[in-house]
């Protein structure tokens, strides 16, 4: 027969470990968005993931920037692993020949050297879209 401290601390053991895999469960992974991106960008938009093998998109909704983005052509690899029919947000740059790549932010690391980030895209779900109308709510 076990002691009553010996069954308080495997009940607490036991309330503790629920309370850490919860945490696990609901907070792994946040999507969080890169504000300097979205700032420096001159559009964003949220497309659809038609061809994953060469990322090919067609824009569902031109959140800013100027209108009649209908179709993108971007780096695959920017969606490895992801299905078909995904829907993503993306932060467009313009380049010299008037096509559009993924904006790369430039921030300052802790020696004030400037860094170029990865050309970041974001899954599109009720996290990223509550950032994004944030952010635009601020701009």
């Amino acid at each position: 027969m076990t002691s009553a401290p010996f069954r308080f601390a495997l009940g607490l053991a036991a309330v503790w470990w629920i309370a850490l895999v919860t945490l696990v469960l609901y907070a792994s992974n946040p999507v969080t968005l890169n504000a300097v991106q979205l700032k420096i960008a001159d559009a964003i938009v949220t497309a659809r993931l038609v061809d994953p093998a060469a990322g090919k998109l067609d824009v569902d909704k031109e959140w800013t920037g100027r209108r009649g983005i209908e179709t993108l052509q971007l780096d695959p690899q920017l969606f490895a692993d992801a299905p078909a029919e995904s829907t993503w947000l993306i932060p467009l740059s313009r380049t010299a020949e008037d096509r559009y790549q993924v904006t790369q932010a430039v921030i300052k690391n802790s020696r004030g050297e400037s860094v170029v980030q990865p050309p970041y895209v974001y899954r599109w779900n009720d996290d990223s879209q509550e950032q994004l109308e944030a952010f635009l709510a601020r701009k």
